[in-house]
């Protein structure tokens, strides 16, 4: 039984809406997920590479743009631009099941990574954090420290009142002259989480957060960021494949409605043209 053709005009020309939205939704979260990126691309566990976020700004872009067009379209009836408007939708559909499929499998793929395999051999964001831990409060960097009490043994050149040591590694000048671009990177990288997910060390435990603040009090149970990284990662991506699951839904209906409209029966006797275009016989 199908739908009066008046109808479904009203529901298929309401979708420029819903895709502009959809678009400015999915435009954010595509920033977030930028920043994500940024923040976490040194993980060498991290398995959303920079070909999941070209996408996600790519289709983002075209949600906005297809909406506008529809929005156009509609308003100037426009066959050329309705017409754009429904085939760019189809493409739309296709994407979000890519996505859909890659957020699901990635974030299966990141719950199997068995982090004691990973972590049985140094790794190297681990030899970073050795090079941190074996740096700070040495002989070649005194540090500052409110507490000396919180220091592992072999921290011996500290000082508890001159507040101008360094209190992460950033601040040693040895790091600023001998660390490598790479090794610097993966500081920045380790100050970033340390900071967001209240943690220290990488694959094996510590007591203070030599990247971000060693005086900073952070939670003593959450002393290995290596699982909080690999938390992160997995609600992210499962993030990806849930929304791209929301959309392709979405999408799947747009299309079906555009399809019913194009195949009523009043429009039997036009072309492919007409029928996508929406065009009156």
């Amino acid at each position: 039984m199908c739908l009066p053709v008046s109808c479904l005009k009203c529901i298929v020309e309401f979708e420029a809406i819903l895709i502009l939205i959809g678009g400015l939704g999915s435009f954010g979260f595509t920033i977030y997920l930028q920043i994500e990126y940024n923040i976490e691309k040194q993980d060498d566990t991290n398995q959303l590479g920079p070909g999941t976020i070209v996408t996600f700004w790519i289709i983002s872009s075209c949600m906005i743009l297809n909406g506008i067009i529809g929005i156009l379209g509609g308003k100037k009836k426009s066959a050329c631009l309705l017409l754009l408007f429904n085939l760019v939708n189809i493409g739309l559909l296709l994407g979000f099941i890519a996505l859909m499929i890659l957020g699901y499998v990635l974030a299966n793929r990141i719950e199997k990574n068995d982090i004691k395999d990973y972590c049985s051999s140094t790794t190297p964001l681990q030899q970073t954090q050795n090079l941190g831990q074996n740096l700070l409060c040495s002989s070649d960097c005194e540090c500052y420290i409110e507490n000396p009490g919180n220091l592992p043994p072999s921290y011996v050149n500290y000082s508890t009142t001159d507040t101008s040591q360094a209190t992460k590694v950033q601040d040693c000048q040895y790091y600023s002259d001998n660390w490598n671009d790479t090794q610097k990177n993966q500081a920045y990288f380790f100050l970033n989480i340390e900071k967001k997910y209240d943690c220290s060390g990488w694959c094996n435990p510590f007591s203070l957060q030599i990247f971000y603040d060693i005086n900073n009090n952070f939670d003593q149970s959450n002393d290995q960021c290596l699982f909080s990284a690999q938390q992160q990662l997995y609600d992210t991506c499962q993030i990806i494949g849930d929304i791209s699951a929301g959309m392709t839904g979405l999408m799947g209906l747009m299309v079906i409605f555009t399809f019913c409209l194009c195949c009523h029966p009043t429009k039997k006797d036009q072309d492919y043209y007409q029928k996508l275009a929406y065009y009156d016989s």
